[in-house]
């Protein structure tokens, strides 16, 4: 039996945004990719928005992302220790001025919204979310 009161439910409150520090220092450091795990709980918190949310944060930060749950004893660990990983991959635009050819070309690192790779099975399992999926693949309108 679990027994809430405020002190712990706000304390889950503040740890369940924890990832927006990670959100924050991908966004200054612009890593070309980076690898985040967590609990594969994350995938069924509040029906799967929690997941969804955070997905749309680290593409809204310029990467293309894909995650899945992996269990660690498939790749050798002699431990069944099961993880939620998001890998990211840093989307950078080359532009040119067409009409100034002399110009030099500008690299836009992390400027537009990346798009999402979910699994399969999680968009099965959350049909409500209508993930605007082709391929399982979602893709976030850009902002200026």
């Amino acid at each position: 039996m679990r027994v809430f009161n405020r002190a712990a439910g706000s304390r889950c409150k503040t740890r369940n945004k924890l990832y927006k520090e990670c959100v924050r220092i991908i966004r200054e450091a612009l890593p070309r990719a980076f690898c985040f795990e967590n609990v594969p709980g994350l995938a069924s918190m509040d029906q799967g928005r929690v997941i969804k949310q955070i997905c749309e944060d680290f593409a809204a930060s310029g990467f293309n992302l894909t995650w899945d749950i992996l269990n660690a004893a498939d790749y050798g660990v002699p431990q069944n220790r099961k993880r939620v990983f998001f890998i990211g991959h840093r989307l950078d635009t080359l532009a040119m001025d067409a009409e100034n050819a002399d110009q030099t070309p500008r690299l836009y690192m992390g400027a537009f919204a990346g798009t999402i790779q979910y699994p399969e099975w999680f968009a099965k399992k959350y049909p409500a979310l209508n993930l605007n999926v082709t391929g399982m693949q979602q893709t976030l309108p850009l902002t200026a």
